[in-house]
């Protein structure tokens, strides 16, 4: 499903050249539940950015079931993004004035008929089922009319994760997502990624800097200094 075959990735700086990726091969198969562990700096973040296709590789090539990404237009990208991929965050990224159901929702608003497909983006009643459907699979039925600061930090991250489900993503990116919780809440939320892992055979990347938090995973890919440097299943 995803097949990254020596990519690179290079900022330029005021203060110089930063080799952020220094040559990345790794292939993840449908399903998978994989966790790339680095420390701070490491070059996870960005090789994050890289599979969610909100950048681009300097060099290499990232095939995506089959298709090199670099050949996809913005409006492509930008609908892998909206539909194939979900993204769940450290910081929640919440909008405060919205309850949970409006926060869930949001991305339905942006999907947009496939080239040939008819129709529109889902009408108010859709968002709303397809919004209850996923506060309820991550269980949240009763905070769904509430904003974000009525909520816990667990609280939060299950919405946002619940945005992250609401278009049925093939691929769930998570980066450090328990970062902001205490170990409790941060063990619940990864309790909660194995079963959506095993129940939907969604394909699902967990970013951490945490032994622990990676050893949840099945298989766990280390990165350091922008160089993926082992490779192996979870004991």
């Amino acid at each position: 499903m995803i097949d990254t075959r020596d990519i690179t990735k290079t900022y330029e700086t005021p203060h110089g050249r930063v080799d952020a990726l220094r040559g990345v091969t790794l292939r993840v198969e449908r399903g998978e539940f994989l966790s790339v562990m680095g420390p701070s700096g490491s070059g996870k973040s960005t090789l994050m950015a890289l599979l969610g296709c909100l950048d681009s590789p300097t060099s290499g090539t990232y095939l995506l079931d089959g298709r090199d990404v670099s050949a996809f237009d913005d409006d492509e990208l930008a609908r892998i993004r909206n539909e194939k991929i979900g993204f769940v965050f450290q910081t929640f990224n919440l909008l405060p004035a919205y309850d949970a159901l409006a926060n869930v929702a949001l991305p339905l608003l942006y999907r947009r008929p496939h080239i040939g497909e008819a129709g529109a983006p889902p009408d108010r009643r859709a968002r709303r089922a397809a919004a209850e459907e996923a506060l309820l699979r991550v269980g949240l039925e009763d905070r769904m009319t509430h904003v974000p600061a009525q909520l816990s930090g667990g609280q939060r991250q299950r919405v946002a994760i619940a945005r992250a489900l609401v278009q049925r993503p093939e691929i769930l990116l998570a980066d450090e997502p328990t970062g902001n919780l205490d170990s409790k809440v941060g063990a619940e939320i990864l309790d909660l990624f194995q079963q959506l892992n095993e129940e939907t055979r969604m394909t699902l990347i967990v970013i951490t800097h945490e032994a622990d938090v990676a050893a949840r995973a099945r298989r766990i890919v280390e990165i350091r200094d922008g160089l993926a440097v082992s490779d192996h299943r979870a004991s």
